[in-house]
């Protein structure tokens, strides 16, 4: 009896049991020598996500230009709003 296990309704014999239940082996990162290392290519690429960063940051950089621009207008011409209410 000490050979079995018993798994939901049937017996198993542990022998077949512990070779067909095997835990999957990790995937084990390799060394690589510097002078492979060197020849590694890629990364190079110009992504939608990256496209629309430079853009968002234009986008910031313009209209901060455009509020000070205006600030410095009516700063010159004397045309800001009274804080006396």
């Amino acid at each position: 009896m000490d050979n079995y296990r018993n798994n939901g309704t049937r017996n198993i014999h542990i022998r077949n049991y512990k070779r067909h239940n095997k835990p999957r082996r990790m995937w084990r990162m390799k060394k690589i020598e510097n002078e492979k290392l060197d020849e590694i290519k890629g990364g190079e690429t110009l992504t939608g996500p990256i496209i629309n960063g430079f853009v968002s940051i234009i986008k910031i950089l313009y209209e901060a230009g455009y509020a000070l621009g205006s600030g410095i207008r009516r700063i010159s011409e004397n045309n800001l709003c009274p804080l006396d209410s």
